[in-house]
């Protein structure tokens, strides 16, 4: 299997897995016109919402520039103009993760623990704007 496509597929297994854990269900969508690899979703009955979704764009690399609270993720300007729009119903978050540059030590498993290597950062992009410096975001 190429990297890409085992990147994709970990980066799925690793927000399903936090999603069990919470008790949400996962949902993909049968095309990905749209940015969206995976939905959230949770039969929560709240006062103020109920049955709650957030749709994720999901990108797992082994090249991830951390800068205290901030990372640093190249991502394409279609993904990045889908992710930016402010008038959807459903939110929407760009999910990274971040795994180890050798792809056998993304996993470590044993009786004990099944360990899935390093971790994972998201960020909503709603509302953000394009700067005239060579395209990268404006700080709001």
């Amino acid at each position: 299997m190429y990297v890409n496509f085992q990147k994709e597929q970990f980066s799925r297994a690793y927000v399903t897995a936090i999603a069990a854990g919470v008790g949400c269900n996962t949902m993909k969508p049968e095309v990905d016109d749209d940015s969206i690899d995976l939905c959230l979703k949770s039969k929560i009955d709240g006062k103020c919402i109920s049955r709650p979704q957030l749709d994720m764009q999901l990108k797992a690399t082994q090249n991830l520039e951390l800068d205290g609270d901030c990372f640093k993720y190249s991502l394409k300007i279609k993904n990045y103009d889908d992710l930016r729009l402010d008038n959807c119903i459903v939110p929407r978050i760009l999910v990274v993760v971040y795994v180890p540059e050798n792809t056998s030590d993304w996993i470590l498993q044993s009786e004990e623990q099944l360990a899935m290597r390093r971790c994972g950062y998201w960020i909503s992009l709603c509302g953000m704007r394009w700067s005239r410096k060579i395209g990268q975001p404006a700080k709001l």
